[in-house]
């Protein structure tokens, strides 16, 4: 999560987003961090959705179609059925964002993920492991360019 916010952070920062986007996509990239994990039923998101993230993991595993780029187009459109105009654009950025952003931090793990599911073959830049040290300073380090970066924009 702290990565994806990073992200949408920059993006203002870079001019490539509205400030007045900021707070929608800013959620919204939180919740699409969330999602890819879906698959597990020990995640932040699966422990609230147990029957779906266990009926995903039965059927397709872990870090599988939850992890593909399909899923992410998916979510990145998924916005547009339901709004419309400036709003449909920044749940859509922050939504992708966020995903993309969860994405990329399971591919820098040795597990990786299946980014063309339903191919089998895992994508994987193999940095370091979820929860190691290196993660976590990671976390730290994003989370404080994120809180600098909203302080320099007030």
């Amino acid at each position: 999560m702290a990565f994806s916010l990073a992200c949408v952070t920059g993006a203002v920062y870079a001019g490539a987003m509205p400030v007045d986007w900021l707070p929608v996509a800013g959620a919204a990239a939180a919740v699409g961090s969330l999602l890819p994990d879906i698959d597990e039923p020990e995640s932040k998101l699966g422990r609230v959705c147990v029957p779906l993230a266990l009926v995903i993991k039965l059927l397709v595993g872990h870090r599988t179609l939850t992890h593909s780029a399909l899923a992410l187009a998916t979510v990145i459109l998924l916005p547009w059925i339901w709004l419309s105009g400036e709003l449909a654009i920044a749940v859509s950025a922050g939504v992708g964002i966020g995903y993309a952003s969860h994405l990329l931090g399971d591919a820098m793990t040795p597990q990786g993920i299946q980014l063309a599911w339903p191919q089998p073959a895992r994508f994987s830049l193999r940095w370091f492991r979820t929860g190691s040290a290196e993660d976590h300073l990671a976390f730290f380090g994003l989370s404080a360019a994120s809180i600098a970066a909203v302080l320099s924009m007030v």
